[in-house]
């Protein structure tokens, strides 16, 4: 079974994670289920940048899958 490591961003002040929304931007969601997933700490960094403003909180995780 393969593994591969991804990363969510939680915007420190309201608590929900970033997810994509449906008209193609960044939104957010109280669901970590909802997160949106990068394949990359960078892009996740640059997403919490960009969309938080403020404090934000970059997680790692692994998932399996088809790949």
């Amino acid at each position: 079974m393969d593994y591969v490591q991804r990363f969510i961003v939680q915007d420190l002040d309201t608590f929900e994670f970033l997810c994509p929304d449906p008209n193609g931007d960044i939104g957010q969601t109280p669901y970590l289920k909802s997160a949106g997933r990068y394949d990359t700490r960078e892009d996740a960094f640059q997403a919490g940048i960009e969309e938080c403003g403020g404090q934000f909180s970059v997680t790692a995780f692994f998932e399996t899958g088809d790949f």
